[in-house]
Order: C-alpha cells, then sequence, then structure tokens
C-alpha cells in the first residue's frame, strides 16, 4: 500500500523547488554583477580612465536597459520594426563590450597560438552576451552545449570581422572605432547564424 504523495504532487513540487533554486541562483548573480558595477563605477570616479569611464557607462545601458526594450508590446509593424532595432543594439552593445573586455585581457595574457586566441575572444564575448540575457531576458547563464556552439560562431564572427577591417582599412574617426566596426560585423554576422536555424540543424 503506497502511503507516500501522489506522484503528479511530487513532480509539482519538484518542479516549484527547480524554479526557486533558479530565482535564488539568478538573484545571487544579480547581486554579484551590482556588486562589480558599483566597484566600476566608484574606479572610474576615482582613477577618471577614459576607456574605464565608457565601459562602465556601457555595462550600465545593458543592464538597465530591459524596461526601454520591454516597452515595444504593440503589435504594430512600427512597432515591430522598433522592437527588433532596439534588441539589435543591445546585442551590439553586448559583443561591443565583450569584444574589448577580451582584447584588453590579451594585454595581459600571452596566447600566440591564432586559434586559441580567437577561442578566448570568442568565449569572453559569449559570457558578456549571457550576461546581457540575464539582465535583459531573465534568462538562465547555462554552460552547455549550446554555449559551446556559440563560442565558436563568435570565433569564427571575430576573425571574418578582423578580415573584413583589414581590407577596407576604415580610418579612424574616434576613439575604439575599430571595435565598433568589427562588434557591428559581429552582430550581423551571429544575427544571421541564429536566424538561420544552423543551431537547431546541428542539434535535432
Amino acid at each position: 500500500m503506497n502511503l507516500g504523495k501522489p506522484q503528479h504532487i511530487v513532480h509539482d513540487n519538484f518542479k516549484d523547488f527547480q524554479r526557486r533554486k533558479r530565482r535564488e541562483q539568478d538573484a545571487m548573480l544579480r547581486f554579484i554583477w551590482y556588486l562589480i558595477l558599483a566597484a566600476m563605477i566608484i574606479a572610474s570616479i576615482t582613477i577618471k580612465n577614459p576607456t574605464l569611464v565608457i565601459t562602465t557607462l556601457v555595462l550600465l545601458a545593458i543592464t538597465f536597459l530591459p524596461k526601454f526594450i520591454k516597452k515595444n508590446s504593440r503589435s504594430s509593424k512600427k512597432s515591430h520594426r522598433s522592437g527588433f532595432v532596439k534588441k539589435y543594439f543591445v546585442w551590439f552593445l553586448a559583443f561591443t563590450v565583450g569584444l574589448w573586455i577580451s582584447i584588453f585581457l590579451l594585454g595581459f595574457i600571452s596566447i600566440s597560438n591564432m586559434i586559441v586566441r580567437a577561442l578566448f575572444i570568442g568565449l569572453i564575448i559569449e559570457i558578456a552576451s549571457k550576461i546581457m540575457q540575464v539582465f535583459v531576458y531573465r534568462a538562465k547563464f547555462i554552460v552547455d552545449k549550446h554555449f559551446v556552439f556559440w563560442v565558436i560562431i563568435q570565433s569564427v564572427s571575430f576573425y571574418i570581422a578582423s578580415f573584413i577591417y583589414e581590407k577596407i582599412q576604415i580610418p579612424s574617426y574616434f576613439p575604439y572605432s575599430e571595435i565598433v566596426f568589427m562588434g557591428l560585423i559581429i552582430t550581423i554576422f551571429v544575427n544571421l547564424i541564429w536566424r538561420s536555424g544552423v543551431e537547431r540543424k546541428v542539434f535535432s
């Protein structure tokens, strides 16, 4: 005779436990991120380094843009286009900041192998992308086969952006114009890969 709880109740309780655990993990991740932002703000005010100030402002924009994006709830074509532009801009910020951070870190890390170097840059860009998803879309930061897939895509997109930049040879009209241009190319390439459904075909 089974005196325990019915199976569907046990299953529901387990799902509730998983949801609570995910919320707690997301809350802890957001708390750590806010601490990092606070430290960067203090450092920007104290050190007054232009690069640090710009990076801090961009990260603040990425963190507090969810309300800006969620205003696009209308079904009109104009609203749809506006929402797409805003989302595209957020991805562009995330990829560009990730690219800048990876290049900044490479100044302290000696990586001579080109493939390892590209994978390192792709990893940092994807981490920046995941952090953006946590704050903007309340997504979970999961490191799995899909994460590895997008790290590889980010690495390839970096190589493509570098190749295009070298061929075009765009003049530096403003600081970090190279990073901004490459961030735009990476955003376009990754968006095309995402829309093509390659990820679903690879893991189906």
